[in-house]
């Protein structure tokens, strides 16, 4: 049975310029729906961050900077509100 705290490699189909060692405790991978969910709460303006950290559990600021990446302005403009509000605390 293999260790699961044990170190893995990972590849990447683009060379890194640098290597740097991570610990990952968590990941959520987002299906296309739930890309589509998220994105549209966060594009809600009457969305607070409360609102988002309840919809979205311990995985909001990971959503939240997913969303940040948007190529939508107004949808990238909300998350980085969000996110402020959130790390503000």
């Amino acid at each position: 049975m293999r260790d699961e705290l044990e170190p893995v490699a990972v590849s990447f189909s683009t060379p890194l310029a640098t290597q740097q060692r991570v610990i990952i405790s968590h990941s959520e991978i987002l299906k296309p729906e739930e890309e589509a969910r998220v994105l549209g709460v966060v594009i809600d303006p009457s969305v607070s961050a409360d609102q988002a950290l309840s919809t979205f559990g311990c995985f909001t600021q990971a959503k939240l900077e997913f969303t940040e990446q948007s190529a939508d302005p107004s949808v990238s403009a909300k998350a980085t509100t969000l996110l402020a509000e959130l790390r503000s605390r």
